[in-house]
Protein backbone atom coordinates (compact mmCIF):
# COMPACT_ATOMS: atom_id res chain seq x y z
CA UNK A 1 0.00 0.00 0.00
CA UNK A 2 1.28 3.46 -0.89
CA UNK A 3 2.32 5.55 2.10
CA UNK A 4 0.52 8.92 1.88
CA UNK A 5 2.33 10.41 4.88
CA UNK A 6 5.47 12.53 4.38
CA UNK A 7 8.61 10.41 4.35
CA UNK A 8 11.77 11.60 6.06
CA UNK A 9 14.75 10.71 3.90
CA UNK A 10 18.37 10.41 4.90
CA UNK A 11 20.21 13.51 6.08
CA UNK A 12 23.12 14.70 3.98
CA UNK A 13 25.77 17.14 5.26
CA UNK A 14 26.27 20.41 3.42
CA UNK A 15 29.76 21.63 2.56
CA UNK A 16 29.75 24.00 5.52
CA UNK A 17 28.51 21.54 8.07
CA UNK A 18 24.82 22.35 7.70
CA UNK A 19 22.24 19.63 7.24
CA UNK A 20 19.39 19.31 4.83
CA UNK A 21 16.23 17.36 5.38
CA UNK A 22 14.33 16.29 2.33
CA UNK A 23 10.63 15.76 2.82
CA UNK A 24 8.09 14.60 0.30
CA UNK A 25 5.02 16.81 0.25
CA UNK A 26 1.59 15.22 0.23
CA UNK A 27 -1.82 16.41 1.13
CA UNK A 28 -1.10 15.77 4.79
CA UNK A 29 1.63 18.39 4.67
CA UNK A 30 -0.83 20.92 3.21
CA UNK A 31 -3.37 20.18 5.92
CA UNK A 32 -0.67 20.52 8.60
CA UNK A 33 0.44 23.89 7.24
CA UNK A 34 -3.14 25.21 7.23
CA UNK A 35 -3.70 24.02 10.78
CA UNK A 36 -0.48 25.63 11.95
CA UNK A 37 -1.49 28.94 10.39
CA UNK A 38 -4.89 28.82 12.05
CA UNK A 39 -3.48 27.87 15.44
CA UNK A 40 -0.80 30.53 15.28
CA UNK A 41 -3.08 33.32 14.02
CA UNK A 42 -4.03 34.56 17.51
CA UNK A 43 -0.34 34.78 18.39
CA UNK A 44 0.23 37.33 15.62
CA UNK A 45 -2.02 39.88 17.38
CA UNK A 46 -1.64 38.65 20.96
CA UNK A 47 0.84 41.44 21.77
CA UNK A 48 -1.48 44.17 20.48
CA UNK A 49 -3.93 45.65 22.97
CA UNK A 50 -6.25 48.62 23.26
CA UNK A 51 -5.40 51.03 26.06
CA UNK A 52 -7.54 53.92 27.32
CA UNK A 53 -6.14 56.43 29.80
CA UNK A 54 -7.54 59.59 31.43
CA UNK A 55 -5.95 62.83 30.26
CA UNK A 56 -7.91 66.04 30.75
CA UNK A 57 -10.90 66.31 33.14
CA UNK A 58 -13.65 64.09 31.75
CA UNK A 59 -11.57 63.10 28.72
CA UNK A 60 -9.86 59.84 27.87
CA UNK A 61 -7.28 58.96 25.23
CA UNK A 62 -7.29 55.61 23.41
CA UNK A 63 -4.28 54.09 21.72
CA UNK A 64 -3.14 50.73 20.43
CA UNK A 65 -0.18 49.30 22.30
CA UNK A 66 2.02 46.82 20.45
CA UNK A 67 4.68 45.10 22.52
CA UNK A 68 7.79 43.57 20.97
CA UNK A 69 8.64 39.96 21.69
CA UNK A 70 11.80 40.96 23.54
CA UNK A 71 12.98 43.87 25.63
CA UNK A 72 12.18 47.19 23.89
CA UNK A 73 15.18 49.07 22.56
CA UNK A 74 13.08 52.23 22.36
CA UNK A 75 9.46 53.37 22.08
CA UNK A 76 7.56 55.13 19.30
CA UNK A 77 4.24 56.96 19.14
CA UNK A 78 2.70 56.88 15.66
CA UNK A 79 0.43 59.65 14.36
CA UNK A 80 -1.78 58.99 11.34
CA UNK A 81 -2.77 61.67 8.87
CA UNK A 82 -6.20 62.92 7.83
CA UNK A 83 -8.54 63.67 10.69
CA UNK A 84 -6.70 61.17 12.89
CA UNK A 85 -9.84 59.29 13.86
CA UNK A 86 -8.92 55.60 13.76
CA UNK A 87 -11.97 54.34 15.68
CA UNK A 88 -9.87 51.92 17.66
CA UNK A 89 -11.52 48.95 19.31
CA UNK A 90 -10.56 45.58 20.74
CA UNK A 91 -10.82 44.28 17.17
CA UNK A 92 -8.20 46.71 15.91
CA UNK A 93 -8.34 49.69 13.55
CA UNK A 94 -11.62 50.57 11.84
CA UNK A 95 -10.29 53.49 9.78
CA UNK A 96 -6.77 54.17 8.60
CA UNK A 97 -5.50 50.61 8.27
CA UNK A 98 -3.98 51.66 4.94
CA UNK A 99 -2.13 54.59 6.47
CA UNK A 100 1.63 54.35 6.00
CA UNK A 101 2.45 54.26 9.72
CA UNK A 102 -0.62 52.44 10.98
CA UNK A 103 -0.25 49.49 8.63
CA UNK A 104 3.44 49.13 9.55
CA UNK A 105 2.99 49.21 13.33
CA UNK A 106 3.85 45.53 13.70
CA UNK A 107 7.05 46.04 11.71
CA UNK A 108 8.22 48.52 14.33
CA UNK A 109 7.45 45.95 17.03
CA UNK A 110 9.39 43.28 15.15
CA UNK A 111 12.40 45.59 15.34
CA UNK A 112 12.04 45.61 19.16
CA UNK A 113 10.20 48.94 19.45
CA UNK A 114 7.37 49.42 21.92
CA UNK A 115 4.64 51.00 19.79
CA UNK A 116 1.66 53.25 20.52
CA UNK A 117 -0.80 54.27 17.80
CA UNK A 118 -2.90 57.21 18.98
CA UNK A 119 -6.58 57.71 18.23
CA UNK A 120 -8.54 60.94 18.79
CA UNK A 121 -9.45 61.91 22.39
CA UNK A 122 -12.95 61.07 23.59
CA UNK A 123 -14.17 64.67 23.24
CA UNK A 124 -13.09 64.92 19.59
CA UNK A 125 -15.24 62.31 17.79
CA UNK A 126 -15.22 64.50 14.68
CA UNK A 127 -11.44 64.26 14.44
CA UNK A 128 -8.40 66.42 15.07
CA UNK A 129 -9.07 69.27 12.65
CA UNK A 130 -8.05 72.60 14.25
CA UNK A 131 -6.84 70.73 17.33
CA UNK A 132 -3.45 69.29 16.39
CA UNK A 133 -1.57 72.49 17.30
CA UNK A 134 -3.28 72.91 20.67
CA UNK A 135 -1.71 72.66 24.12
CA UNK A 136 -4.42 70.16 25.11
CA UNK A 137 -3.37 67.79 22.33
CA UNK A 138 0.25 68.00 23.43
CA UNK A 139 -0.76 67.14 26.99
CA UNK A 140 -2.49 64.00 25.75
CA UNK A 141 0.70 62.98 23.98
CA UNK A 142 2.57 63.57 27.24
CA UNK A 143 0.25 61.13 29.02
CA UNK A 144 0.82 58.46 26.36
CA UNK A 145 4.58 58.96 26.64
CA UNK A 146 4.29 58.52 30.40
CA UNK A 147 2.39 55.24 29.91
CA UNK A 148 5.12 53.93 27.63
CA UNK A 149 7.76 54.95 30.15
CA UNK A 150 6.01 52.84 32.77
CA UNK A 151 6.48 49.79 30.55
CA UNK A 152 9.98 50.51 29.27
CA UNK A 153 12.27 53.25 30.53
CA UNK A 154 13.66 54.01 27.10
CA UNK A 155 13.58 57.10 24.85
CA UNK A 156 10.21 57.73 23.17
CA UNK A 157 10.20 58.96 19.59
CA UNK A 158 7.24 60.69 17.96
CA UNK A 159 6.67 59.70 14.32
CA UNK A 160 4.05 61.46 12.21
CA UNK A 161 3.01 61.26 8.59
CA UNK A 162 1.02 63.85 6.62
CA UNK A 163 -1.25 65.70 9.09
CA UNK A 164 0.20 63.51 11.81
CA UNK A 165 3.40 65.54 11.45
CA UNK A 166 1.56 68.52 12.93
CA UNK A 167 0.61 66.53 16.05
CA UNK A 168 4.12 65.17 16.47
CA UNK A 169 5.83 68.53 15.94
CA UNK A 170 3.35 70.29 18.23
CA UNK A 171 4.03 67.87 21.10
CA UNK A 172 7.79 67.95 20.57
CA UNK A 173 7.76 71.77 20.66
CA UNK A 174 5.47 72.23 23.65
CA UNK A 175 6.60 69.45 25.97
CA UNK A 176 9.69 70.70 27.74
CA UNK A 177 9.19 68.15 30.52
CA UNK A 178 7.99 64.61 29.89
CA UNK A 179 8.38 65.07 26.17
CA UNK A 180 9.86 62.86 23.44
CA UNK A 181 13.47 61.88 22.96
CA UNK A 182 13.24 62.29 19.20
CA UNK A 183 11.03 63.37 16.31
CA UNK A 184 10.51 61.89 12.82
CA UNK A 185 8.30 63.57 10.19
CA UNK A 186 7.28 62.07 6.83
CA UNK A 187 5.24 63.83 4.11
CA UNK A 188 5.31 66.94 6.29
CA UNK A 189 2.42 69.38 5.94
CA UNK A 190 3.86 72.87 5.48
CA UNK A 191 1.16 74.66 3.46
CA UNK A 192 -2.44 75.50 4.26
CA UNK A 193 -5.37 74.76 1.97
CA UNK A 194 -9.15 75.02 2.07
CA UNK A 195 -9.32 71.91 4.23
CA UNK A 196 -6.00 72.16 6.02
CA UNK A 197 -5.73 75.09 8.44
CA UNK A 198 -2.86 73.77 10.58
CA UNK A 199 0.71 73.10 9.52
CA UNK A 200 4.03 72.42 11.23
CA UNK A 201 4.84 76.09 10.71
CA UNK A 202 2.20 76.96 13.30
CA UNK A 203 4.08 75.22 16.07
Amino acid sequence: MENRFPILERIEPWDRGMKRIKMKCGRFICVAVVLLLILNAPCLSALEELKTIPTRPGVTQAFLLIRPAGKPVSSVVLFAGGNGRLRLSAQGVEWGEGNFLVRNRERFARQEFLVAVMDVPSDRPQGLWDFRTSAAHAEEVREVIAELKKIADTPVWLIGTSMGTVSAANAATRLKQGGPGGLVLTSTVTKKSRQVTETVNAV
